[in-house]
């Protein structure tokens, strides 16, 4: 309920000051309006299109839902499709079983596996470098979304080749039969890239999405994404790859 304002503070009032034209719970809620503002501007026609509307891709012959959530704007970023293709794997485990590699599941669901990540803390989170971070454990689901490009590529000072240690080092933690899933986009890390061309990344197997409009994916050949470019013609990831590392398991479809 507003309160009486007498004509000495009309002059504030007019300048609108918040505090008093609008409620605490306004207030906290002024951002979302702005956010769902810049989203419509986007070209989204309504909270409706944005969350409650199920679409799906297609992966290894398996339907996923589009993981659709606002912290990092999931829908309009890689996040949609690599989140629902690792978490599906990884919920199949214990979590103890389970290691993540950069901390990005935690961010969407509550985590009890173990999460490895050199800058970020937490509950759960060992502050540890992928490339040193050793475990009385071996795991059998080891996960890593869209961190891996980041390794020695965004550290300073730089350390050219070091995604390729991290791979073989986190190879080294997995149990016999454990599987390692890592995400990560294309044109991004031109020097990952280029590994991966020729054969040097250190993955069993590699899969491959397009982003075939602002909000659709669809799975195609290496052949087909070789060429693509980060943040273009769309936002962010416009080709993402899911490496797999198999330690004498069963085949990627029965993950």
């Amino acid at each position: 309920m507003q309160k009486n304002i007498g004509p000495n503070v009309k002059n504030v009032y007019r300048m609108k000051d918040y505090r008093t034209r609008y409620s605490r719970r306004s207030l906290l809620l002024l951002p979302v309006r702005k956010w769902l503002r810049f989203a419509y501007l986007l070209g989204f026609s309504s909270y409706k299109q944005i969350f409650r509307t199920k679409r799906y891709f297609v992966f290894q012959g398996e339907t996923y839902q589009y993981f659709i959530h606002p912290f990092n704007t999931t829908w309009v970023n890689e996040r949609t499709v690599e989140i629902p293709i690792v978490y599906h794997r990884i919920v199949k485990y214990p979590s103890r079983d389970v290691l993540e590699v950069g901390n990005v599941l935690s961010h969407y669901f509550p985590i009890k596996h173990t999460i490895i990540d050199k800058y970020e803390s937490g509950e759960g989170i060992v502050m540890a470098d992928a490339v040193e971070y050793n475990s009385k454990n071996y795991y059998k689901m080891i996960a890593s979304i869209s961190t891996i490009e980041h390794i020695g590529c965004d550290e300073g000072p730089r350390e050219p080749g070091k995604h390729r240690r991290a791979i073989a080092h986190i190879r080294e933690l997995l149990a016999v039969g454990g599987t390692f899933i890592a995400t990560f986009p294309l044109g991004y890390n031109l020097e990952m890239d280029n590994d991966l061309a020729n054969g040097r990344l250190g993955f069993d197997e590699y899969y491959f999405l397009k982003r075939v409009g602002r909000e659709e994916w669809e799975e195609t050949k290496y052949e087909d994404v070789r060429t693509i470019h980060y943040g273009s013609p769309f936002p962010a990831a416009n080709a993402l790859v899911i490496g797999i590392i198999r330690l004498g398991g069963p085949g990627f479809s029965s993950i």
